[in-house]
C-alpha cells in the first residue's frame, strides 16, 4: 500500500512546486510610441504638368497675371476653391512657389501629399 502513495506523494509535491512557481507577479512593461504625424485630407504639394502655367491674381480665367510657372515645378498648395464651368466641377488652387503666389486652375498641376512625392515627380517630368 505504501508503494502506491508514493508516487501519488511525489506527484502532488510536483504539481504544487509547478503551480506555486509558475505564478509570477510581473510587471508588463509600459509600451513608448513615438507620436504619429497627422495626415491632412487634402494635397499640399503641387507639380506643374502644363508646359507653361498662367499664376493669376484671383480664381479667374480673365484675372491679371502675376507669375508663370514651367512643367515640372513644384509649388506649395495654400487655398482651394470650387467653380463649375461648362457643367465640369474645377478647382482653383492659391499656390506659393518661385513663379510668384496666386491661382492656378487644377486641370495644369498634379496634386501630392508631400513635397518629397512631388520632387520626384518633378525629377520623372524632367527626363
Amino acid at each position: 500500500m505504501n508503494d502506491v502513495r508514493y508516487p501519488r506523494f511525489i506527484f502532488a509535491v510536483i504539481g504544487c512546486a509547478l503551480a506555486f512557481f509558475s505564478c509570477t507577479n510581473d510587471v508588463e512593461p509600459e509600451i513608448q510610441l513615438p507620436p504619429t504625424p497627422l495626415f491632412h485630407t487634402r494635397p499640399s504639394w503641387a507639380m506643374v504638368r502644363s508646359g507653361y502655367v498662367r499664376v493669376l491674381e484671383s480664381f479667374d480665367e480673365n484675372a491679371a497675371i502675376v507669375g508663370h510657372l514651367r512643367g515640372g515645378d513644384v509649388v506649395r498648395i495654400e487655398q482651394r476653391h470650387g467653380t463649375i464651368v461648362r457643367d465640369d466641377r474645377d478647382f482653383w488652387y492659391r499656390i506659393d512657389g518661385e513663379g510668384g503666389s496666386g491661382w492656378v486652375k487644377g486641370s495644369e498641376i498634379e496634386l501630392f501629399a508631400s513635397r518629397a512625392l512631388a520632387q520626384n515627380a518633378a525629377e520623372a517630368y524632367h527626363e
